[in-house]
């Protein structure tokens, strides 16, 4: 009698195609920004969903017990760093220079029409401040014009409804935690002061704006946003992580971030980049059907081959 061959639990998966709602080339929607008003209520509610799926719940308690931990070390971090821009020769002062600047009342703050920077320590922070992304947009927009370029222009869009929906939250979670600046400091980790209402918050800003980091948020967005329409620029992230670690250094040493600032604003760019590129859609996931699999078979007295069906 044949003898039976065990029974394979072996299951193949293979995913199925998705097409991908970056754009790769030339095609797509152009430049349309009005979709930053339109689209930021669905990015953000596509935000709060991703951070609090069960997959990335892990992530999330790894990133609070870090932050914590940061926030343990703000005091001394930050008295380090003043240290080394010391010894580098690194102002801790970021100096730009305001072209046509104004008095807004309702800000109680300065407005201008355009911000240089003015000295090493300015340049370096320059990287992470609204008018450098500013300049990203018009570079792209500029270059989308000249050369006919749909993916240049859909970029520049894509960046815009980053930076809208990004900073909505930014600014939310900045009045909601009420951190001072470590410049503002009346104790060495900084006091936090939450929950302040939109007199408070702007009429003071650095006393209660440090957490979570804007500059940071806003820096990982865009750069997302780019490197996501642009997948064939291996070099753009390497470069852009890179740069970062002096622009977060210098936040530190002038006195406007503390360490700890840094994780949950690095989260949000990200996240918000990726939402943005794939259009508010949820992530793609392997998705299985059914195939045919064929195994050898041996059994007493001879060879034979078994079909089966796998998913």
């Amino acid at each position: 009698m044949a003898e039976e061959a065990p029974e394979s639990a072996t299951v193949l998966v293979v995913p199925t195609e998705s097409a991908s709602p970056t754009v790769t080339g030339d095609e797509g929607p152009g430049f349309r920004p009005f979709d930053a008003l339109f689209n930021g209520p669905g990015y953000i509610l596509e935000f709060t969903g991703e951070t609090f799926r069960t997959e990335n719940i892990l992530g999330m308690v790894y990133m609070t017990a870090g932050t914590a931990g940061l926030i343990a070390t703000d005091g001394w971090t930050y008295e380090r760093s003043m240290e080394v821009g010391d010894a580098v020769g690194l102002e801790h002062r970021n100096e730009k220079t305001l072209v046509g600047h104004f008095h807004a009342p309702v800000l109680h703050n300065q407005v201008s029409i355009l911000e240089l920077p003015s000295n090493k320590a300015g340049v370096i922070y320059f990287m992470g401040n609204g008018w450098a992304h500013a300049l990203v947009i018009s570079g792209f927009l500029g270059y989308g014009v000249a050369a006919g370029s749909n993916r240049a222009l859909h970029t520049a869009s894509q960046i815009l409804e980053g930076l809208a929906s990004n900073g909505l939250v930014v600014v939310a979670l900045k009045m909601a935690s009420g951190r001072e600046s470590p410049q503002e400091r009346t104790s060495r980790n900084g006091t936090w002061r939450p929950f302040r209402n939109p007199s408070q918050f702007f009429g003071h800003a650095i006393r209660y704006d440090a957490m979570p980091s804007g500059h940071l948020a806003n820096y990982m967005s865009t750069v997302t946003i780019i490197a996501e329409n642009y997948p064939e620029q291996k070099w753009i992230n390497p470069l852009a992580y890179l740069l970062m670690v002096p622009l977060g250094f210098q936040m530190v040493n002038s006195g406007v971030h503390w360490y700890s600032d840094y994780p949950l604003g690095i989260y949000m760019g990200y996240t918000f980049g990726k939402i943005v590129a794939r259009g508010g859609k949820p992530p793609a996931r392997p998705q299985s059907r059914l195939v045919p699999i064929v195994d050898p078979l041996a059994f007493r007295g001879g060879m034979g081959l078994r079909l089966r069906w796998g998913i």
